[in-house]
């Protein structure tokens, strides 16, 4: 399901979306993510990846990221 990017924060490695999620990015993502704006749009896939099990993809920009869940 598509959502919405709320905020970036510290340089691209937090991005809140709009359902309340938090993602925190890989670190040798964030210059790529920092660019990215409040109101993009953006979906959530799985990854096989062990430390960053999500991919952000962002639709506005066609662009992913690799991410994993944060409460911080």
């Amino acid at each position: 399901m598509n959502q919405t990017i709320s905020t970036i924060d510290n340089n691209g490695q937090l991005v809140k979306l709009s359902d309340g999620s938090k993602w925190e990015v890989n670190f040798r993502h964030t210059l790529r993510s920092s660019l990215w704006l409040p109101g993009n749009q953006v979906t959530v896939i799985g990854s096989s990846d062990v430390a960053y099990h999500s991919i952000l993809v962002n639709i506005t920009r066609v662009e992913c990221v690799q991410v994993k869940g944060t409460s911080a």
